[in-house]
């Protein structure tokens, strides 16, 4: 057995094996200590053992928070915003009601949301046929968050592009986008926080 054979993990003490390890700041950790981590989480090859073993207990009392987690409204397509009013606190995933506390997603209180801005997102395409030029719509959900472990978070709120304005499902995720900030931010005005995306993107049939 060589020397990286017998590393051990900084956070855990575990022997980790070849590959499988992921390095950080000033050591290594095992995948069952990697498994524990938030998936919102940025820059963890930066972090310091200290800063994620505090990391993993916040993770471990997230658990009972999860418990008593109760969904009264959900907003988003892949990414899910979770909503429970009683415990104010949201938690965002991508599995359904039914799976909500697989992965341990981070229920996160409303008094840490900074803001919650929508951006849209305009795209054009050429239809040969007609020369017409199409417009189509995304929209994403940002939210700032005053928190130690992640400082944003990004859902975006329809699935496939929406073309025209016009569109149900435009003025649908407007709605939506309208309550969902009116819930995490209840005293700001939706319309100061709804920007139009400056870069358009063109694409060409």
């Amino acid at each position: 057995m060589n020397r990286l054979d017998k590393r051990k993990c900084d956070i855990c003490g575990r022997v980790i094996d070849t590959f499988g390890y992921m390095r950080f700041k000033d050591g290594s950790m095992c995948t069952e200590c990697a498994k524990l981590i938030s998936p919102h989480l940025k820059n963890r090859a930066d972090a310091s053992a200290d800063f994620l073993k505090r990391h993993i207990a916040y993770r471990k009392e997230n658990l009972k928070k999860l418990d008593e987690f109760k969904s009264v409204a959900r907003y988003g397509y892949d990414k899910k915003i979770y909503i429970d009013s009683y415990m104010y606190s949201f938690l965002v995933t991508n599995k359904l009601e039914k799976d909500i506390k697989v992965g341990n997603p981070d229920v996160i209180s409303l008094t840490a949301v900074k803001s919650c801005e929508t951006i849209i997102r305009e795209h054009t395409k050429k239809d040969l046929e007609s020369s017409d030029t199409k417009h189509y719509y995304d929209f994403t959900v940002v939210i700032k968050l005053d928190s130690e472990w992640f400082d944003e978070i990004r859902v975006n709120l329809n699935a496939d592009s929406i073309e025209g304005k016009d569109n149900r499902l435009y003025h649908k995720c407007e709605s939506d986008a309208k309550e969902l900030k009116d819930t995490l931010m209840p005293d700001q005005s939706f319309a100061a926080n709804v920007l139009p995306f400056k870069t358009r993107s063109i694409y060409r049939l």
